[in-house]
């Protein structure tokens, strides 16, 4: 069994490599994109720069309103197998925190942020002008605790 937190490499199967061009029967609005570190970075970009990229706008101010604002009725929350994310909305393009971790500051409320299966993490903070991506290819992604150690590195590095 793979286990996240321990060093190495590990064989994947053959068959992960090319799911993501056979059509495959699951909701997941976001479940298996597929992006360069590049584009990723200027989407990421392009959000944080109110929907413009230069000088093009791709996105309305509604949608990108829409995008970071909670969609979901007030009580509801998400709990996957595994996952649980207290304190944590969802807009129709991020998840919102309404409140911080233990070992973030207040810069984190009002975050916005998504993630990837193969450790793909982004984090854009209003509150302190500063975003983030981590890429770091490392199944299963999303309980590896290198994403918020880093995270929690670029705030103390840059309210220092």
């Amino acid at each position: 069994m793979l286990d996240p937190m321990k060093p190495g490499l590990n064989v994947v199967p053959d068959t992960l490599l090319g799911d993501y061009l056979e059509p495959k029967a699951m909701e997941s609005g976001g479940g298996g994109l597929v992006s360069t570190i590049g584009d990723y970075t200027r989407f990421i970009q392009m959000i944080v720069g109110g929907g413009f990229v230069n000088d093009a706008r791709i996105l309305q101010p509604t949608t990108l309103e829409m995008m970071r604002t909670n969609q979901l009725p007030d009580g509801v929350g998400v709990q996957l197998p595994n996952w649980f994310m207290p304190d944590t909305v969802f807009g129709l393009g991020f998840a919102i925190k309404t409140a911080p971790r233990p070992d973030e500051g207040d810069a984190a409320i009002g975050e916005y942020h998504w993630g990837g299966m193969a450790g793909t993490h982004s984090w854009m903070s209003p509150a302190s002008g500063i975003s983030g991506i981590v890429f770091t290819q490392r199944l299963p992604g999303f309980w590896h605790p290198f994403s918020h150690d880093f995270k929690r590195l670029v705030y103390q590095a840059t309210t220092m």
